[in-house]
Order: structure tokens, then sequence, then C-alpha cells
């Protein structure tokens, strides 16, 4: 039958555009997502799950997605199978992080089941994990932390495992981990699971943690070790500063930039030497540099020489075809053509 005489009629289902679906059509999948609308919505959920599925194409999924959150009532698991397929196949479209915001509102639900998860030894969904608790500290809201119903062990868990899947929005990692040790009354043997190995990575961003947010409760036991940690560190910093085998030692720095010198020289020339380019011309090495020497002027007004005259000078060879003047410079790279190599 005619996809699009099916898509006409006033009840259409799955079943009916099953075979569309199972073709691999890009057409067919285009033209049955403009009328996605048209289907129950049991079915419109299985017809797009199902060409995300099938799918290859970038544009089709993320059409797939937006047309789920426009038309499609949010459903937890649902939506929970959408990420899983895309993050699969290592897809993020603009629609993603609407997904995740809707999980995110439903945080009750979204946050625990994914807390839950993740604090196991082997996560069931540690893709989807990532990606919801990466989404939370993107655009982390104490809101999300507020009574939330988790196992206080479970918690710490997925703080320890946090500090090893965050390398940006460091700044929300460490406000997180501020809300749970105040929401869970932590103690300083349990903050310091997992605040020791973001502090030695991130010692700087905690230092600005406290400066601009002085505001926050100072007597809490989480802000207490995080400014004893930050002294720490700095009373350490000073220490290596002032120590004589932490300073840079001038002799191996200079020894260090003449063997830099002339590593670089070298490449340079076996570069020259490989250059197809380089062989075509041949090359004229300029001099210029200049002399000098040291003088003192008498009560007679006359200078009398202090040693002999020095002199140094620079080097640098380059094409001679580069001294050809401009205007004559079309006519000479014809003639090139011709010779193979300058004259």
């Amino acid at each position: 039958m005619d996809l699009d005489k099916i898509l006409l009629e006033e009840d259409i289902t799955y079943e009916k555009i099953k075979e569309f679906i199972d073709s691999g059509d890009e057409d067919n999948y285009y033209k049955i997502l403009s009328r996605i609308s048209r289907f129950p919505e049991n079915d419109a959920k299985i017809i797009c799950k199902e060409i995300i599925n099938n799918s290859k194409n970038e544009d089709i999924i993320d059409r797939a997605c937006m047309e789920i959150i426009t038309f499609i009532q949010y459903d937890y698991d649902y939506y929970k199978e959408i990420i899983n397929i895309n993050t699969i196949k290592n897809i993020d479209g603009t629609w993603n992080d609407e997904i995740k915001d809707k999980l995110l509102d439903d945080s009750e639900k979204a946050i625990v089941s994914v807390f839950e998860d993740f604090s196991k030894e082997q996560p069931e969904s540690i893709h989807y994990d990532i990606k919801i608790i990466t989404r939370l500290l993107d655009k982390y809201d104490e809101k999300y932390i507020k009574n939330l119903k988790i196992d206080k062990k479970n918690l710490i868990e997925v703080c320890k495992k946090i500090n090893y899947i965050m390398t940006t929005n460091v700044k929300n990692v460490l406000k997180f981990f501020y809300c749970i040790s105040n929401e869970y009354k932590l103690n300083l043997g349990e903050i310091s699971l997992f605040l020791n190995v973001f502090f030695a990575n991130y010692p700087s961003v905690c230092k600005t943690f406290i400066e601009e947010n002085k505001d926050y409760d100072s007597k809490t036991i989480f802000i207490k070790d995080l400014k004893v940690k930050v002294e720490q560190h700095d009373k350490e910093e000073k220490i290596k500063y002032d120590m004589e085998i932490f300073k840079p030692d001038t002799k191996r720095m200079i020894e260090y930039r003449k063997f830099q010198f002339k590593q670089n020289k070298e490449i340079n020339k076996l570069a020259s030497k490989k250059s197809i380019i380089g062989s075509l011309f041949k090359s004229n090495t300029i001099l210029y540099g200049r002399k000098y020497g040291l003088a003192v002027a008498t009560k007679d007004s006359k200078e009398i020489s202090v040693g002999s005259l020095h002199e140094f000078k620079y080097e640098y060879p380059y094409p001679i075809e580069y001294l050809v003047d401009p205007v004559e410079y079309i006519e000479k790279i014809n003639s090139l053509k011709n010779l193979g190599r300058g004259k």
C-alpha cells in the first residue's frame, strides 16, 4: 500500500505502517513523524522508539525526540529508554537536555532511581546514570536534593564516584557536596571520603568556593574542613616556594635552551633537505650584524679604546627566488615550470 494514503486515514495505527518502519527508508521516517500526532499515544511511543532504534540519521533521531517531547506525555521509564538508546548511539541532540530536564523535574523518582543504581558496585544503566548526574550538576539547584529519600551510605558512594566522572562544572560539584553534607548531617570522616579526592584535584576551586560563598554557614563541618585543607595547602605551597630544591636551576635552564636551539636547528635542516619545494630552489644567505668596542673619554675629551673590537652577526638562508621583483613574479613562476629549478 501507499504510505501517503495510509497517513491520510482517520484511524491510522502502528500495525498499518510497521512494514514502512522496518524498511529503513529515511523518507518514510520523515513522513511518519510529520503525522505522529494522528496516532494513538501508545502507538506513537512505539513508532518513535523504533525509528530512533533503526535510524542512523542524526537529524531523523533529533526530529523523533522532539516529537516525543511535544506529543507524548511524560513517562519516566519511556524517557529513560530513549536516553539509553541515544547514549549507545553516541547522539546528543538539542532535545536531549529537554528530556533530562523533564526527568529532573520529577526529581523524587529520577534522582533516587539514578543515585541508587549508580551507588551499586556494577550499575545497571551507567551511561544513563552519568547523563542524568551530569545534567543535574550542569544546572544544579538545591531543590533537587531537599528531602531526598536515599540511604546515606549509597549517597556517599555516589559522591565518591562523581569525583571520577566530572571534569567540568566542578564548582557545582562542590555545591552539591556541601548541600549533601548539610542535608544528611555527615560527620568529618564521611565527608573526607569524597572531599579529600576532590580537593587533591581542584585545590584552587575549593579556595575560590570559600571566597565566593562567604554567606554559607562557616560553622558547618564541611566549610570548616574545607578551610583547614585550604590553609594547609597554602602553607605547603609556601614551603615549596622557599625551598632551594624547588627553585629553577639557572645553569640547567641555560643548557636546556642551548639544547633546544640546537635541536630545532637540526630539525629545520632535516626538513629543508626532505622538502620537495626546497629542492627546486637555490638559496642565498644574508649576513647582518655590527662591530662594537669600548671607549673611555678623558679629561681632555679624548677617547681611548679599551680592548679589541667585538663582532656579532646572524645569518638566515632563504630561497633566492624570494628576491624576484613582485611585478615579475608570475613571469618567473612560468619560467620555473619550464626549467624545473631557478637559475
